[in-house]
């Protein structure tokens, strides 16, 4: 499913970005970024998903979903309304403003809109290019919120599939 969302009919919404704008969040946030994930906000920053993808996670019954990447510079995925001007991007506003209960520690990249996060779990690893992929469920008992997902930003796009009715 990776080389899928190198494509631009995998994107709705998008505003391609300049890779200095990523260096300026991974400044911001003082992490450093996976490519692939750099390559992909380059292309299509801030974009939501044309179609609803799934990932299923070891110990946890249902089947979540990915609809939308935080923007890189200014609004765009979750909220492209809002007032981001006091922030460089809704990646830097989550950062500083987590939702209650957040763990620190995790960046959050994306969501399906019900306030799940999909974020980079540099938690163990700070300085790594290549954090594990974590999921966190909001209305979830605290410390049994933070569900892992993948070993990396490539494992979680290949983990990926197109949501179907049937």
């Amino acid at each position: 499913m990776r080389a899928e969302f190198l494509k631009p009919a995998t994107w709705d919404f998008y505003k391609p970005i300049e890779i200095d704008i990523v260096k300026k969040n991974e400044h911001l946030l003082h992490k450093i970024f996976p490519e692939t994930y750099k390559q992909l906000m380059c292309k299509f920053n801030g974009g939501t998903l044309s179609k609803l993808c799934m990932f299923k996670i070891k110990d946890y019954p249902y089947s979540l979903s990915i609809d939308s990447f935080c923007s890189l510079k200014g609004g765009g995925g979750f909220y492209s309304d809002a007032d981001f001007s006091e922030y460089y991007s809704e990646m830097h506003y989550y950062y500083l403003n987590p939702p209650e209960g957040f763990p620190k520690g995790v960046i959050i990249f994306g969501g399906e809109g019900c306030g799940d996060f999909v974020g980079f779990d540099y938690r163990s690893n700070p300085n790594t290019d290549n954090p594990p992929i974590v999921y966190w469920k909001h209305d979830a008992e605290p410390g049994k919120d933070v569900f892992f997902v993948a070993n990396s930003f490539d494992e979680f796009l290949d983990m990926l599939y197109p949501y179907s009715e049937e």
